[in-house]
């Protein structure tokens, strides 16, 4: 073997290795940066979690730990139509007041209640955006806004609705009097039939028929938009 040959041979040997090298070095610099960044997200992640388990000021409230790290838990709930039945049971085992989020706390006393409403009086939470009418989250403004419908639900106003208030009481007692004794009854479904009769007649002036396409086992359309609210209210982004 020459020596011409010898050396285009250890040329080309160092050529390959220095582009292996070049090859290599970016790839491995990349996998640490991967790395690097999967540690700093599960870092954070878990200080997360220390913190809303033991720091939030809602720690020392009863309640599910997997409740007080994530929404995930009650949304799966929701989603199912089940949130009234899981906070109820929540209520039994942890008393009046329970944590059923991170940063939600359900109750169902008279003293906790008059301190949100009217002690404190809270601002409504984000949920609230996806009703997307005439809700207003900052107390204030809501205060402001509630005067200007607030005479339409004095009593003396509402007595004016007597007779179409009684004609779906009555349209209700007859359903329940059809079926009696021959099937279960879902009352959250039927009483939501008389709310869209109740609000429609009395806030808009129209007959919506809802309880009695309830009776007829015919789908209202407007029942099933108020079963599907839940639904909406977590799917709806909040700016």
């Amino acid at each position: 073997m020459t020596a011409t040959t010898t050396a285009i041979i250890s040329t080309t040997d160092y050529a390959i290795h220095h582009f292996s090298e070049s090859l290599s070095l970016p790839s491995f610099s990349t996998a640490r940066g991967f790395v690097f960044a999967i540690s700093v997200y599960a870092s954070y992640v878990f200080a997360i979690l220390v913190y809303r388990l033991f720091f939030s000021p809602l720690a020392s409230l009863p309640g599910p730990w997997y409740a007080a790290v994530s929404d995930f838990w009650i949304t799966t709930h929701v989603v199912r139509m089940q949130q009234c039945r899981t906070v109820q049971t929540l209520f039994e085992r942890y008393g009046p007041v329970v944590r059923i989020g991170p940063n939600k706390v359900a109750f169902c006393d008279v003293t906790t209640m008059r301190s949100v409403y009217s002690v404190h009086k809270f601002d409504k939470s984000t949920y609230y955006k996806s009703l997307l009418t005439m809700t207003t989250l900052p107390h204030a403004q809501h205060a402001i806004r509630r005067k200007s419908y607030a005479p339409h639900y004095t009593p003396s106003n509402l007595a004016l609705f007597q007779p179409e208030l009684q004609d779906f009481s009555l349209k209700l007692t007859d359903a329940l009097e059809r079926i009696a004794a021959q099937t279960s009854v879902d009352c959250l479904d039927l009483f939501r039939h008389l709310m869209v009769d109740v609000i429609a007649c009395t806030v808009f002036g129209i007959r919506t028929a809802s309880l009695d396409n309830w009776s007829l086992n015919i789908r209202d359309p407007l029942s099933v938009a108020v079963y599907n609210f839940p639904k909406r209210g977590i799917l709806v982004r909040h700016n």
